[in-house]
């Protein structure tokens, strides 16, 4: 007949169950342990481990966890013969371990008598006169505390029903029963609830009565107890889901990919539900966002603000982002327009000159754009895309419409032009290499100055 508890038993053949040692049938784990029965064989198991002339001989799969038929048998005969401090009947088998005392005890006479009971090693018991008791070196003795495990007031005086912790050095009081609970269901789990002390924390229990199982933590052993965390979200919370196939459908690689919030993942959503961005493919729902939201405006001080300065590479944008497009025609200003070549370099031998830049949004759109590099202002209103208008009327660096259109325009050559940062990082200078022994010319855009919407920078010759 393999080990059973009896917990498991009909409840007719339950009934009929008795512990061979304390002749209770009592099933409370708690305080006496589980019940088994085996071969006949009925007996708490701390009844098992506390007699003291019990030895476990065998092996955990052989008897009741190791110990034998035969000697649980003999055991029984023992304590046939000794009665009980408490309840003055035979059968007690256990016994003070002090050399000077005779008071034996049935198990749960021994408990309801606050006998202490050693879980560990020798298995001692102590009776309530020569058991141990717990140095506190905490001030408050006699004072109401709190129990952390159960929140309910403990007077703060080490005894049998109370247990100090040693690792806080602080008002660390417990009731032995809420312990008790706590290390049945943590196993080797099992630590200080204030500080999460381990070593001197167990060590210090189990002295004092505590009974440590080896096993894993309640939570551990219960079947699929984790099952939700292994489970992803698998359908889509969008107010109004669009998918032809349901909330529930994740089309891999189309526009009915199912995306989680990148914070919580707790939320879901289609590509094409959300109008997302595919370059992105990341997400957040509408409680990550508001809460990053207020964390930010939190976190925000206007009187510690520093201005953004903004990148080297930002400032460019506006001016040559779309130089290097081909579809994109821009213009260089031509010997044909008002201002002729020497008058141009008559002007550009200046100190200071000034240069709209004109940004992106107010170019024209792309169904407008150029067609080709060789395209003439005299057809179009507006300048190209990012096209520097130096000076006033008629500038050498115009976009406007020529007056002569006797000499043919050329278009602008990006392959003579040049960027460089200087050290510092403040200013960037851009370079044109001239096709003839002239000068190259030279203009500095400092990029601390914030950007806007029609921006003037002053460009000076080199």
């Amino acid at each position: 007949m393999p080990l059973q508890l009896v917990k498991d038993l009909p409840t007719q053949e339950r009934a009929l169950k008795t512990c061979m040692f304390c002749h209770r049938n009592d099933d409370n784990e708690l305080q006496f342990g589980k019940f088994y029965t085996n071969e006949n064989i009925t007996a708490h198991y701390y009844c098992l481990l506390f007699s003291s002339g019990l030895e476990q001989k065998g092996t955990d799969e052989e008897g009741i966890l190791g110990f034998l038929k035969n000697d649980i048998i003999k055991e029984s005969r023992r304590g046939s013969k000794l009665s009980c401090s408490k309840c003055r009947h035979n059968g007690a088998t256990v016994g003070c371990c002090n050399k000077a005392c005779k008071k034996t005890y049935h198990f749960p006479c021994g408990v309801e008598s606050r006998m202490l009971n050693q879980y560990f090693g020798a298995f001692n018991s102590y009776c309530i006169k020569h058991q141990p008791i717990q140095n506190v070196v905490v001030k408050g003795h006699g004072q109401k505390a709190t129990c952390t495990i159960c929140h309910e007031d403990v007077i703060a005086h080490p005894n049998f029903d109370v247990l100090w912790a040693p690792c806080c050095k602080k008002q660390s009081w417990f009731h032995r029963v809420c312990m008790q609970k706590l290390a049945l269901s943590a196993g080797y789990f099992f630590k200080c609830p204030i500080c999460s002390n381990n070593t001197l924390f167990c060590s210090e229990m189990k002295r004092c009565g505590i009974y440590v199982p080896e096993q894993d933590a309640s939570w551990e052993l219960e079947p699929n107890a984790f099952q939700e965390l292994v489970q992803r979200h698998n359908k889509c919370d969008h107010a109004v889901c669009i998918c032809p196939k349901g909330r529930q459908h994740d089309g891999e690689g189309t526009r009915w990919e199912l995306l989680l919030c990148s914070s919580c993942g707790s939320k879901g959503i289609h590509i094409g539900c959300g109008r997302l961005d595919w370059s992105t493919m990341e997400w957040d729902c509408d409680d990550c966002s508001s809460l990053e939201s207020r964390r930010n405006s939190a976190n925000a001080s206007p009187a510690t603000e520093v201005p953004t300065v903004p990148q080297a590479s930002a400032m460019l944008t506006p001016v040559i982002a779309n130089a290097f497009t081909p579809r994109l025609g821009v213009k260089r200003p031509h010997p044909g327009d008002s201002t002729s070549d020497s008058e141009a370099d008559a002007n550009s031998s200046g100190d200071e000159r000034e240069v709209d830049i004109i940004s992106v949004s107010d170019a024209e759109s792309p169904a407008n754009s150029l067609a080709s590099p060789t395209y003439s202002g005299a057809t179009s209103s507006q300048p190209s895309r990012n096209v520097a208008r130096r000076g006033g009327r008629g500038g050498s660096w115009s976009s406007r419409a020529s007056v002569s259109h006797s000499e043919p325009k050329r278009s602008c050559n990006f392959d003579k032009l040049r960027f460089k940062v200087t050290d510092d990082d403040k200013n960037i200078i851009v370079i044109f290499d001239n096709d003839d022994q002239a000068q190259n010319k030279s203009y500095t855009i400092p990029v601390d100055q914030p950007t806007s919407h029609y921006r003037k920078i002053r460009a000076s010759s080199k």
